[in-house]
């Protein structure tokens, strides 16, 4: 009950203009788009620990084995004049 009547009051200040008038039908109308687009969408973002993992499991070894190519201290098995001149 404390946390619904915190926020209720949030809502109150933040519902009201900076003038202090209350909001109007745009207002409000828009203010409902973005807590409807907020509702919709937010369970989707929640998942950012994984995304990182993922991220970092493939894309990081891919990155580590190309820096290693490129200074030379992988050699490739096989000889290629245009690609030895674009990573060397």
């Amino acid at each position: 009950s404390s946390s619904s009547s915190f926020s209720s009051r949030l809502m109150d200040f933040i519902v009201t203009t900076p003038i202090g008038q209350p909001e109007g039908s745009a207002e409000r109308s828009l203010r409902q788009i973005g807590e409807w687009m907020v509702e919709r969408t937010e369970g989707k973002s929640g998942n950012g620990l994984m995304n990182l993992m993922v991220l970092c499991l493939t894309v990081l070894p891919v990155w580590i084995l190309l820096i290693l190519i490129a200074s030379g201290i992988i050699k490739l098995p096989f000889s290629h004049p245009i690609m030895e001149d674009l990573i060397l």
